[in-house]
């Protein structure tokens, strides 16, 4: 079943302004309602009514459970709160890794049975990452007496199911919605900035990031043995842009939705690329899973305040999560244990260099990031030698289909890549919000919008890279 995104026609040409039409002329009272409705059909048409339910039960298993947790004494409420966990996660793990658990068990034991098939899950519900990180921050803040458990289930399950962040997030807190799900209200000039905001994102991830995408698939039709070192150099700055521009547009017309709707969805980056660190640039990057494993995982476990030892043992636990929460291939894992490897090479030997050295810092977190997303995008940890090879190649291997194989990409896309390198720095972004309501910048919307949409139709559309995580 394909996905309704945010960047596909039926989304943009129907589903958006038949949504926005029936919620606008809905009373204050009763938006709630036509919220929820439009975020069920949102799902149901990509993902299946199977998923759909589940995201249903978890949500009312939350909403009692929150009940539950206050009720009790203080002696049970972490024990309630603990099973509550242990089912939200276990959905996640069942889901999300059941597969990788059941192939790693086939090469240790080939004589298991083939029947052990029948265990695995029919699909992957879309989302179900987000979704479970989010419910488990209710959970958790009811726990702390941070906030109180929502007796309006209609609100709770919109802080859930909103179809502006159900997909790929952003991972919003109960008390940061609250008050916008309580009275969504539409403001005209929130409205239109709101719109604006969707429009720019919708056009890093179809103009930019979309014409991208060919080089990366190309290098891996060709395969990483049989390409020039230029090649593999161009294919990787490639696939960071690709995936930066995809997520953070995506970031954008989520954003957007939500102050079209009258919800205030946080920014999830902000400039990553203009970091001096490893450990800035994921302060940067997908900032709400940061926050969310900071707030939850590291200061739990002590942080920074208990000695050497156990910040780094701290760090290494929340650098495994991250590697493990995007994926079921041991790639994912490697890769957390590499940037792991770089923040604790940062915090215990090379930051103060890196505060004092502008020019030096940067090109280290590019070069650094740069790598880091060859280990990401190759799941065929075999393979990741190969491309590594091939960006380095001090001793021959192989051999190269085409020496100037990289011309055939460089010139469909270089202003794809130019652009996407002068859109990485702080001035683009400024000058966005400069101004974002003048009427010249709107007249560029309108023109970019209609852009997308024929680019969409021409190309049908790529999915969201991070629909997969």
């Amino acid at each position: 079943m394909r996905p309704m995104v945010f960047s596909g026609i039926e989304f943009l040409l129907y589903f958006l302004p038949v949504f926005m039409i029936v919620y606008a002329v809905t009373p204050l009272k009763l938006r709630g309602g036509v919220l929820l409705t439009g975020s069920i059909v949102f799902y149901v048409i990509g993902a299946g009514s199977g998923s759909t339910l589940l995201f249903l039960c978890l949500i009312a298993v939350n909403y009692f459970g929150a009940f539950w947790i206050s009720s009790v004494s203080s002696k049970g409420r972490k024990a309630v709160l603990a099973l509550l966990l242990a089912a939200d996660f276990g959905c996640l793990l069942y889901f999300k890794y059941m597969g990788f658990f059941v192939r790693e068990l086939s090469v240790a034991f080939p004589g298991l049975p083939e029947q052990a098939g029948c265990i695995l899950p029919a699909v992957l519900p879309l989302g179900i990452s987000f979704f479970v990180f989010q419910l488990a921050a209710y959970l958790i803040d009811v726990y702390r007496n941070e906030i109180q458990a929502e007796r309006n289930i209609l609100i709770f399950a919109n802080y859930n199911m909103a179809f502006p962040k159900l997909l790929m997030g952003p991972i919003c807190r109960f008390g940061q919605m609250k008050q916008d799900l309580e009275r969504p209200q539409i403001h005209w000039r929130e409205f239109e900035q709101g719109l604006t905001v969707f429009v720019a994102g919708l056009a890093l991830k179809v103009i930019i990031a979309d014409r991208l995408s060919p080089v990366w698939m190309d290098i891996q039709t060709i395969g990483y043995e049989s390409i020039s070192a230029v090649y593999a150099w161009i294919g990787i700055v490639c696939y960071t842009l690709q995936l930066y521009f995809d997520f953070s547009g995506y970031s954008m017309m989520a954003m957007g939705l939500g102050r079209m709707i009258g919800l205030d969805i946080p920014r999830n980056f902000d400039l990553p690329y203009t970091s001096r660190s490893v450990s800035e640039f994921y302060r940067s990057w997908h900032m709400t899973l940061g926050q969310w494993l900071r707030d939850y995982i590291y200061i739990p476990m002590g942080g920074n305040r208990k000695g050497t030892g156990a910040v780094i043992f701290n760090l290494a636990a929340v650098w495994v999560i991250t590697g493990l929460w995007h994926g079921d291939s041991w790639n994912f894992l490697i890769w957390g244990l590499y940037l792991l490897a770089f923040i604790l090479l940062e915090k215990f030997v090379i930051g103060g260099f890196l505060k004092r050295h502008t020019v030096c810092s940067h090109i280290y977190t590019v070069f650094v990031i740069l790598m880091s997303w060859v280990i990401f995008a190759i799941t065929d940890v075999r393979e990741i030698g190969v491309y590594f090879s091939r960006l380095f190649p001090v001793v021959p291997t192989g051999y190269t289909v085409y020496e100037y194989d990289y011309l055939l990409s460089i010139r469909s896309c270089w202003w794809a890549i130019l652009a996407g390198i002068i859109l990485c720095m702080p001035f683009g972004r400024k000058l966005f919000e400069k101004y974002m309501d003048r009427t010249w910048l709107k007249a560029v919307m309108f023109i970019l919008f209609w852009i997308s949409v024929y680019m969409v139709l021409r190309n049908t559309g790529n999915p969201f890279m991070y629909l997969q995580f």
